[in-house]
């Protein structure tokens, strides 16, 4: 009887516990809807049976003056015939600490969060559309005080460059990403909410 040869290479628990990781961490960098081109784009249809075009657009008008409050706000409104909105948007994220060896202590503070959003108002129907991310920090790496800017898709997380700090620089995206994703899908249910409420409720 002939042997039968084995050419796959033997696993050890230490790769497949890297593999399980890198898995993981991978995932939760996915957590952000992309385009193709890798932009990070929040969108969708919208179905609002029962509505016209110009109640769905003065609904949405009520959403950006109930939640988009911020004076860093700015907001495109056509005239009585439109029915598009866009602007700008701004919310503010969670600060970031690092503590590492001797001493050393880095902080990214003021993380504010800038991006672009439209609307497009059908009878029956409405898209959303949430892009052009800018992410804006103030980092404190023990040496200096820098403001910093950056887009989403690739942020500068400066002061922790290098294979060393690899671990840590992961952490700090993720955590931005991870709310990133918590506080736009929260303005989205805001819009959805508002739209979706009867006139005599408002």
């Amino acid at each position: 009887m002939k042997r039968q040869l084995n050419f796959m290479p033997k696993t050890t628990p230490h790769f497949l516990t890297l593999l399980l990781l890198f898995a993981c961490f991978s995932k939760n960098y996915g957590q952000l809807p992309k385009s193709e081109l890798g932009e990070i784009i929040f969108e969708n249809v919208v179905q609002q049976d029962g509505l016209t075009k110009e109640e769905i657009y003065k609904k949405a008008k009520l959403w950006i003056v109930t939640t988009l409050k911020s004076g860093d706000n700015m907001v495109e409104l056509g005239g009585d015939e439109s029915t598009n909105i866009t602007g700008t948007g701004n919310v503010i994220l969670s600060d970031q600490n690092y503590s590492g060896a001797r001493g050393y202590s880095y902080e990214m503070q003021n993380i504010s969060l800038n991006f672009k959003f439209s609307i497009f108002c059908k009878d029956s129907r409405y898209k959303y559309r949430i892009e052009n991310f800018t992410l804006r920090c103030v980092v404190d790496d023990a040496h200096s005080i820098k403001e910093y800017r950056s887009s989403l898709e690739e942020p500068k997380i400066v002061g922790l460059e290098g294979d060393k700090k690899k671990a840590k620089r992961d952490k700090i995206i993720q955590s931005i990403y991870e709310e990133t994703n918590s506080t736009i899908n929260k303005l989205i249910t805001n819009l959805k909410g508002i739209v979706n409420t009867q006139e005599e409720e408002w």
